[in-house]
């Protein structure tokens, strides 16, 4: 059924809006471009398709899908043929660590495995979402470079993928020094990133504690560095935060520059673990305080929870879900009280940085 689906779709896209607008309302694009049908397959079939997609839409609304839903039988086989020697993404073995990069317009597909999105931007043609850094890529799915500059996609596991277009494979990077994030995990790519980049050390030389939840300390110390270190100007002066600690230099940075507020009674609080409303506030606060673009916003009513957000973290909330840098967990919930982990810190920050 969602083989006949997808090809009843794609031959209304062939029209252009027709019934597409019919179907989805003025203004929305078609799943699939006609480009995109024509890159696939040969001209032969795209033609078929377009002519019995226009012979589809004379008459009534319902009478058109009939005749699409009836066009669409005879050409899903054809189009499955089609696919298996035109697009070919003969299997290749994809090792742990190995980052294959997409130049804008290349594809790729998960046979088995699996990985996460590096930097770049993909579109999952296989269910027609967006796919972001920090995202991770599924088996069974093909996915198309959409970003400007490409995208980068880093296997997790050891797998097999398929490409067409400009792609390249790059060897992994040495082995990370922490015993408890292995491949496969759905942070690892995250960590690799935050650790690379020198956001995030691990909490003794060999671990990362994925599990632990962030402190108040530890994002002020993150987005420090992700500024660049630079000598922080006098902020305000926490009774809790003597000078000389580890974290001294990243919440004098962070007051600074109103990326942080204290608790009250003069106090920061460092070993406090942050919640998630409280993360995404010193992102915005952060994003703000450099100029980037903070235009995005999502509906917090999008979510069981959304009314549970705090006054002074929502409009920060909305852009943060907006961004898609923070998209409720696996409940469906925001759950903005929660405290956040290392893991998904890093995750969000992976994010984070391909913002501008």
């Amino acid at each position: 059924m969602k083989r006949k689906i997808a090809a009843v779709i794609a031959a209304v896209a062939l029209i252009g809006l027709g019934v597409a607008v019919a179907v989805g309302g003025a203004g929305e694009d078609p799943l699939v471009a006609k480009s995109y049908m024509e890159d696939t397959y040969p001209a032969a079939l795209v033609q078929a398709l377009e002519k019995r997609a226009s012979e589809g839409t004379k008459g009534t609304y319902s009478q058109s899908i009939a005749k699409l839903d009836k066009a669409g039988e005879a050409d899903v086989k054809a189009a499955e043929k089609v696919r298996g020697s035109i697009e070919g993404y003969t299997p290749k073995t994809w090792n742990a660590g190995e980052l294959l990069t997409l130049e804008q317009g290349a594809s790729f597909v998960l046979y088995e495995g699996s990985g996460a999105v590096h930097e770049g931007a993909l579109m999952d043609v296989t269910v027609g979402r967006p796919v972001n850094a920090g995202d991770a890529v599924e088996a069974g799915h093909r996915y198309i470079a959409t970003g400007k500059s490409g995208a980068g996609v880093r296997a997790s596991s050891a797998g097999r993928f398929g490409t067409q277009g400009t792609v390249k494979i790059e060897a992994g990077d040495e082995p990370l020094p922490f015993t408890d994030v292995k491949t496969g995990e759905w942070y690892y790519d995250a960590v690799r990133f935050v650790y690379n980049k020198d956001y995030f050390s691990g909490v003794t030389e060999n671990a990362f504690a994925p599990n632990t939840s962030m402190t108040r300390a530890m994002l002020a110390t993150v987005l420090y560095r992700v500024s660049g270190a630079q000598a922080p100007e006098k902020g305000e002066s926490f009774t809790d935060v003597p000078a000389g600690l580890w974290y001294s230099d990243g919440i004098a940075w962070a007051s600074a520059n109103g990326v942080v507020n204290g608790m009250g009674g003069g106090t920061y609080c460092p070993d406090l673990a942050v919640t998630r409303e409280q993360l995404v506030t010193m992102l915005y606060r952060y994003q703000t305080n450099r100029k980037g673009d903070v235009s995005a916003k999502g509906s917090l009513a999008d979510y069981p929870d959304g009314d549970s957000v705090a006054s002074w973290a929502g409009k920060a909330m909305e852009w943060a879900t907006g961004a898609e840098l923070v998209k409720g967990r696996n409940t469906g919930y925001l759950d903005p009280k929660g405290t956040a982990t290392r893991a998904e810190v890093a995750t969000i920050l992976q994010r984070f940085d391909a913002l501008k």
